[in-house]
């Protein structure tokens, strides 16, 4: 693959990589995701500004993966042209609040 973008990710609950890099790509740009468990990152990855830590979802085990108030995934984001609130963009599918 060439052109590969991974921005405001959450990648959580992994015991194994869910990003790895096993190939050279011509273009590949990992920045301002989210990791809960620091083993998600593999081998010749490098995300530029890394998030460690719980996201701290509302109700996982329920299916809703909104942000609770002090995720630290809040205005974590890096602004990709969707709307967000507060002084950046949410990590994460949705942005707290909406």
């Amino acid at each position: 693959m060439d052109d590969v973008t991974i921005k405001n990710y959450i990648l959580s609950s992994n015991v194994s990589e869910q990003i790895s890099v096993t190939s050279n790509l011509s273009h590949l740009v990992i920045s301002h995701n989210l990791y809960h468990n620091p083993a998600s990152i593999g081998a010749g990855v490098n995300d530029d500004h890394p998030v460690y830590g719980d996201p701290l979802f509302v109700d996982p085990a329920g299916g809703d993966f909104h942000l609770k108030a002090n995720s630290p995934a809040m205005d974590a984001g890096v602004d990709v042209g969707l709307p967000y609130n507060g002084a950046a963009p949410d990590i994460g599918a949705y942005e707290f609040g909406t």
